[in-house]
């Protein structure tokens, strides 16, 4: 669970000591100051965002079985909220599927 966290932050660009997120290239446009990180079984971030849109992101990892479930929530504010919101879900989704492609259960 924790390689992938980090492989996300990484590409986050949020590394420690960090008090804002510029990802690296390629991944989706997330700019913000991060309000809380936590650390080992307990691996959370929230960031305050300027982009996509002003709002607040709240990211955490879910061991399920021998599989890892990156949960991340998007509260996006302002008048052009609910236009970017579909476009920042399918912007993660394809980033996600991509850089962290599902692994088959084997029985």
């Amino acid at each position: 669970m924790l390689e992938i966290w980090q492989s996300l932050m990484q590409s986050l660009g949020v590394l420690d000591g960090r008090q804002s997120v510029t990802p690296t290239k390629g991944a989706p446009v997330l700019s913000g100051v991060i309000e809380r990180r936590g650390t080992g079984a307990y691996s959370e971030l929230l960031v305050r965002l300027d982009k996509p849109a002003p709002g607040l992101v709240h990211m955490f990892p879910m061991p399920i079985g021998e599989q890892v479930l990156l949960s991340m929530r998007f509260y996006l504010y302002g008048d052009a909220s609910a236009a970017i919101a579909h476009e920042v879900e399918r912007t993660w989704a394809n980033w996600l599927a991509q850089k962290f492609p599902p692994v088959p259960i084997t029985s």
